[in-house]
């Protein structure tokens, strides 16, 4: 719009630049130091795990500093991990050439470049965007709501699920959404495994808009059947279930979306530390894909609606009778009047007294 604000946000390139970094020192560190057969997987997600321990309780609005300067060190970690278990064991079998003189110095260097190749890692770009995500690079006491521009098949899958992992870990409930289905259904069976092996799986959803708007309003309650219940007169009653997250006032939110329009089975896949259950007043991330769906036409300001089927046989002989007598549409005066001396509706008003001026509005 034309007189819309536009504000800012710069960013501390060198302070990323420096988390990337340590980032980069301690994924090396723990990537060798499993390839050399001193570090096991379990161990390294037990590191992960304690370290976020001691960092609890976390809160958005009371983001610390010892918050922010562990995020690299728990970014590598938790990357190390999806690197080895994603490839690690066609890294270890490139590597392992033959030390008797069979192999030329050449075949050693082509081995060396295909055993790279090979690694499912997180690039650069990914590492930084979450960096600045956490707020890595500020001193705010507060973990800023953002958007970011990834472009496409530049990765935003990684990010969702790495971020959504450290929150877990960090003891809040994540809610990551998106428009597809299938989309959803991909990128949360990208890093299940994780979730698994690093206990985080009760506290990560991933799901679609949809399903999200639903359990929001699943969360005040069965609004299907608290409203058959305030038609038949019934006592209230309340949902036997809520869903898993409710956005909370206080929630962070992040946002990705593509450039054309962003803000191997595990090695273990068995959990390697027990469930990390929220904390009942635990709060609400969102993380959204695509955003710029989200914003568009059918789905920002949209309402999510549902419908409370009443089944009353007045009704249905009401409509019978209506069809019967179908002739009588060209005199509506006439027809109004007919169904409002039957039987039936008499018997409707007398079942729902206090609805009769609903009853009368939708018969005139």
């Amino acid at each position: 719009p034309e007189h819309a604000e536009h504000i800012e946000h710069h960013c501390d390139q060198s302070a990323l630049l420096r988390g990337l970094k340590a980032y980069n020192r301690e994924f090396d560190k723990n990537f060798y130091g499993w390839f050399s057969g001193s570090l096991k997987l379990d161990a390294l997600v037990q590191k992960v795990v304690n370290q976020a321990a001691e960092l609890k309780p976390c809160k958005v609005g009371e983001w610390t500093a010892p918050v922010r300067r562990a995020i690299p060190t728990m970014l590598a970690r938790i990357l190390a991990y999806l690197t080895i278990s994603k490839s690690g064991d066609s890294y270890k079998r490139l590597q392992e050439i033959p030390g008797d003189g069979s192999c030329t110095e050449t075949d050693r260097e082509n081995a060396a470049v295909d055993a790279d190749s090979v690694l499912i890692k997180a690039h650069n770009v990914q590492v930084i965007a979450i960096l600045r995500l956490f707020g890595y690079d500020s001193d705010s006491t507060k973990l800023a709501s953002q958007v970011m521009q990834i472009g496409t098949g530049e990765g935003k899958s990684i990010i969702l699920g790495a971020c959504s992992l450290l929150l877990g870990l960090l003891g809040f409930r994540v809610r990551c959404v998106c428009y597809s289905e299938y989309l959803t259904q991909r990128d949360h069976g990208s890093f299940k495994d994780l979730f698994s092996a690093f206990g985080v799986e009760k506290a990560v959803t991933y799901s679609t808009i949809t399903s999200y708007s639903r359990d929001l309003v699943a969360a005040k309650g069965d609004l299907a059947q608290l409203t058959i219940d305030l038609l038949q007169g019934s006592n209230l009653r309340e949902s036997s279930g809520h869903p898993q997250q409710a956005a909370p006032r206080n929630s962070g939110t992040a946002g990705s979306c593509t450039s054309d329009a962003f803000a191997s089975a595990a090695l273990q896949p068995k959990a390697l530390c027990d469930t990390l259950r929220p904390a009942p007043d635990a709060e609400n991330i969102l993380l959204v894909d695509e955003v710029d769906v989200l914003f568009g036409q059918d789905f920002y300001g949209e309402t999510y609606n549902q419908v409370a089927l009443v089944e009353v046989s007045e009704v249905r002989a009401i409509l019978i009778n209506i069809w019967d007598h179908r002739s009588l549409m060209k005199f509506p005066i006439k027809l109004i009047c007919m169904v409002r001396e039957s039987a039936e509706y008499k018997s409707l008003i007398n079942k729902f007294p206090d609805w009769t001026p609903f009853f009368e509005a939708e018969i005139s």
